[in-house]
């Protein structure tokens, strides 16, 4: 038994002594498998934070890029009321040699507001007769896009069609009277300057009356008017919020003489910072017709350069307030548009407190207008519709050029048909019911804008803008 006992005893020592062994190979490679994956735990994570480190570096250097291009240049908006003469301003500053002007957008007007996504355009808000009314129209340095992602990403959809080897980078968009507070937030105000152009509001508005006349002799121009009146009194107070800005009356510049012309051009240059050198040449004889005459090296630059004519900038889906479609987009989605606008209309009056008749006025006209298009529109042939301008140049019309640059800085400027306009008026009744309502509701307002409908021609200084207005003396 002893020896028994014995015998396994000295068995268990060498087994006890394996197992032993045993455990501790397995603790070691465990432990050898624990330090190799830590190393590679602490190589993947090292890799990780230096390709972080690159993306955050790289990403930061495009946006010190970014942010050094934008205090680098000086940004000119022009604005105003459509066919306000905004286009003509914008022309005449981008003849200088300091400055560049949005080109080669291939969208109406080579507007900026149709060559980004940051926020909507006049056509997207509802139209030009109506856009002002739209909650999302009015932007200023209080708005949630008022952020410096914003003004890099607006910055680059704008800088391609920029020549950024330029100090002054110009634009121009009507629907940018309603956003001159968000621009300058996101251009900063040191570097920012508006040019505002102001016209008389039948005046800026006689392309749409020419479509339909009956806005004249029976609307006697309300609806317009007060649109018009909407977007001035918004613009009256955001000018004081503004740290660069001068108006510029057209009246005042075109309709006096070619001295006074001349000399209202030197001053939007004198207030951008520029030397005065860009010359106009005054050409009465053609009192319809604007035509800048753009030469290089004496001949018409062609190279690129295509011609529009002025009612294209209301033309391929920019405007619903004057009906205007281009014939690009297929009918259905046309009637699509105004259902959506006719809907978000019908929205905004029922939504209207009791008592407000004239906005409830003003929205019955303009859902009866938008009603009339869509009806109009559904009438056509499904192969016609409305021809594309570009294809069949409008003679009567002004044509604009995509090209910009006169090695000579001069612009021909055809001031004659400054007032044409008025004459449309001679024939309306201006004792009638509607015509009345206007005098009484509206042109108390449309004083304090240096404006009135008891004498179209007249014009002065107006009281809303007097301390910010541009002079030729």
């Amino acid at each position: 038994m002893a020896d028994l006992s014995s015998s396994i005893h000295t068995w268990s020592i060498p087994r006890q002594l394996q197992i032993k062994s045993h455990y501790i190979h397995v603790s070691t490679s465990s432990t050898h498998a624990s330090t190799n994956n830590l190393l590679m735990f602490a190589l993947t994570a090292s890799l990780f934070l230096v390709l972080f480190a690159l993306i955050w570096h790289h990403g930061l250097t495009l946006n010190n890029n970014s942010q050094h291009e934008l205090y680098d240049h000086k940004f000119v908006f022009v604005v105003g009321a459509h066919h306000s003469g905004t286009t003509l301003t914008n022309l005449i500053i981008a003849e200088h040699e300091s400055v560049s002007a949005l080109t080669g957008t291939r969208k109406p007007a080579d507007e900026g507001q149709h060559v980004q996504s940051v926020y909507k355009t006049a056509f997207q808000l509802g139209g030009i007769l109506s856009y002002a009314y739209h909650p999302e129209a009015h932007l200023t340095e209080n708005s949630k896009l008022a952020t410096t992602n914003v003004s890099e990403e607006l910055y680059q959809s704008w800088s391609q069609y920029w020549d950024t080897s330029k100090p002054y980078l110009l634009e121009k968009s009507p629907r940018h009277i309603l956003m001159t507070r968000f621009l300058q937030k996101l251009f900063h105000q040191n570097n920012t300057y508006f040019i505002v152009v102001l016209r008389h509001p039948f005046g800026a508005w006689n392309f749409g009356f020419d479509l339909y006349p009956r806005e004249v002799t029976i609307g006697c121009g309300y609806s317009e008017l007060h649109q018009w009146l909407r977007i001035h009194d918004v613009l009256a107070n955001d000018v004081q919020h503004l740290k660069n800005v001068r108006v510029v009356q057209l009246e005042h510049m075109l309709s006096i003489s070619h001295d006074v012309t001349q000399k209202v051009v030197d001053k939007i240059f004198e207030f951008l910072g520029l030397s005065p050198n860009v010359k106009v040449k005054i050409d009465a004889a053609h009192p319809k017709d604007f035509r800048p005459r753009i030469r290089n090296g004496g001949a018409q630059h062609s190279s690129g350069a295509t011609k529009r004519t002025a009612r294209e900038e209301s033309s391929n889906g920019s405007s619903l307030g004057n009906f205007e479609f281009s014939s690009r987009s297929p009918k259905p989605k046309r009637v699509e548009v105004i259902d959506r606008v006719i809907s978000h209309a019908k929205k905004e009056l029922d939504s209207l407190e009791k008592g407000d008749n004239i906005q409830t006025q003003f929205l019955l006209q303009h859902i009866e207008r938008l009603q009339r298009a869509r009806d109009k529109i559904l009438q056509m042939p499904m192969n016609k519709g409305l021809h594309n301008r570009s294809d069949k140049p409008n003679t009567n019309g002004r044509n604009l050029l995509e090209y910009y640059g006169n090695p000579n800085r001069e612009v021909n400027v055809h001031t004659g048909g400054v007032f044409d306009w008025v004459e449309r008026w001679n024939s309306v009744n201006r004792r009638s019911g509607r015509c009345v309502r206007v005098l009484r509701e509206l042109e108390p307002r449309l004083k304090d804008y240096g404006y009135t409908l008891l004498n179209l021609t007249h014009y002065e200084i107006p009281k809303a803008f007097k301390d910010y207005m541009l002079l030729p003396y």
